[in-house]
């Protein structure tokens, strides 16, 4: 977990400068089973299970990804 200070982009997906955050490479093991799509959750996806359509890009439809979501949505719908 983490990368390498260099990569680029490191640290811009807050606004912080880049290096500023904690992202020091790291082993990290997986004690819990978990799941995993081989599909990216779709629109349509997600107002099946949550009855309602955050995506910023609405006229995509349905078939898209969705994008506009917190965390918070995100962890609801894998609940």
């Amino acid at each position: 977990m983490g990368s390498p200070p260099d990569e680029t982009g490191r640290g811009d997906w807050d606004g912080s400068p880049a290096g500023s955050l904690d992202e020091t490479r790291h082993q990290v093991t997986l004690t819990r089973p978990y799941e995993l799509s081989d599909a990216e959750v779709t629109a349509g996806d997600f107002f099946t299970v949550m009855g309602y359509r955050p995506s910023y890009y609405s006229e995509c439809g349905d078939s898209c990804a969705v994008e506009w979501v917190t965390w918070s949505e995100a962890a609801a719908f894998c609940n």
